[in-house]
């Protein structure tokens, strides 16, 4: 993005630039703010409040969320196009509207693609096309925040485009306002991106340090670290190494009440950056020691003892039988059962099951005997029975 910031003394010290303020016979005012949009060099697309005139409204649009610079997510209502600039093309001057916003945002993103330039003053902001024409001029306000803003509708031809007869002329640090004009022209064609001057960077700091404390309520921001978070914001979401060498270094001077104290303390941690400026995995996500592994204490062998004529015996039955009740069926059957025995033989591997109607032990044992019948009729013994909890001292008996 090529932006140049300069003040009006500046321009004319350092004989770069001579902008001057056109004087026509019938001066318009400013419109009001609904009708007007803030520059906002931060943001990547244009965004507008309810309700600001807008061309080609479209509340089918499809709906996009964004989040503005305390976190909280906006969602879209409709599309529309900035009204203002005919110059740009369709696609650059699209944007959409967002509900909640209190003010319209004119985002630089979509000029610079375009091939504009735009010119930052004390007073003024313009932006001006690849042959540096005059396309779109607006103003710095006078009390509040002082934000620059440009207006949503279409305004009247700019003073640099009418005949030298319908302008107050009047001399200039270039000679006349036109002369003024031309150079303006001229410089911004091969206008780059340069670097305050020392000298300026002298002034800007002296100044600054006299300054009274900043208050971040004149811009509508509750606390500093929500200040903080909209610069953070503003500059692309940078990391907090790189954001502190350039408040160091003296690149964020400008900036009412961001010190480098305020960055260190201050500077959010958004996934943005993550996203957008972290190549590795972050650090101290999870441990990379191995767990340790508890090992039970070893018994210690005794020796053998060749005297010793005791033989212990341990008995370990091999046929198993589980046996278990299932719980009460919904719908009773023709034959009056409601209730199925499970029984599992381990030696066997086999699976029986038998039917009862009742849990108690007049239904329960006959069941469980005839689970029996038919393992001995088979050859298959049962050493252990195991049943749950629930069977009573008679079946358990049986």
């Amino acid at each position: 993005m090529a932006l140049n910031v300069v003040s009006d003394n500046d321009l004319i010290n350092n004989k770069k630039l001579a902008f001057t303020t056109f004087i026509s016979r019938n001066p318009t005012p400013h419109p009001p703010d609904e009708d007007t949009g803030i520059v906002d060099s931060g943001s990547s697309h244009l965004y507008f409040a309810p309700g600001a005139p807008v061309m080609n409204y479209d509340a089918t649009a499809p709906t996009i969320r964004v989040r503005v610079a305390n976190g909280t997510p906006v969602h879209s209502i409709a599309s529309g196009e900035l009204a203002s600039v005919t110059a740009l093309p369709p696609a650059s001057r699209k944007g959409h509207v967002m509900a909640g916003f209190p003010h319209s945002l004119i985002g630089l993103a979509p000029f610079v693609d375009a091939g504009c330039r735009v010119l930052f003053t004390d007073t003024a902001v313009i932006a001006f096309d690849r042959d540096g024409k005059v396309i779109l001029e607006g103003w710095c306000e006078t009390t509040g925040p002082k934000l620059w803003r440009w207006p949503l509708l279409p305004q009247e031809p700019p003073p640099p485009d009418l005949p030298q007869a319908q302008l107050q002329l009047g001399p200039c640090a270039y000679g006349t306002q036109m002369e003024a004009i031309d150079a303006v022209r001229s410089i911004i064609k091969r206008l780059v991106v340069h670097s305050m001057p020392p000298s300026a960077f002298t002034v800007t700091t002296s100044t600054r340090s006299g300054r009274p404390p900043f208050d971040p309520r004149r811009i509508d921001l509750p606390s500093i670290p929500a200040l903080v978070a909209f610069y953070h914001a503003c500059l692309g979401y940078p990391v907090k190494d790189s954001w502190l060498d350039a408040v160091k270094a003296g690149n964020c001077d400008t900036f009412d009440g961001l010190t480098y104290s305020n960055v260190a303390r201050y500077c959010p941690d958004s996934d943005e950056t993550i996203l957008g400026h972290l190549a590795q995995t972050r650090q101290h996500v999870r441990s990379s020691k191995p767990p340790p592994v508890t090992r039970p204490p070893f018994a210690p062998l005794l020796p053998p003892n060749d005297n010793e004529t005791e033989i212990f015996i341990e008995i370990y039955p091999l046929n198993k039988l589980y046996s278990d009740d299932t719980g009460r069926f919904p719908v009773r059957a023709r034959s009056g059962n409601q209730y199925v025995m499970i029984a599992y033989h381990t030696a066997g591997n086999l699976i029986l099951q038998q039917a009862f109607p009742t849990k108690a032990d007049k239904h329960r044992v006959p069941a469980f005997n005839d689970i029996m019948t038919r393992l001995t009729a088979r050859g298959l013994s049962v050493d252990l029975n195991i049943r749950d909890n629930e069977a009573s001292a008679d079946s358990k008996e049986s």
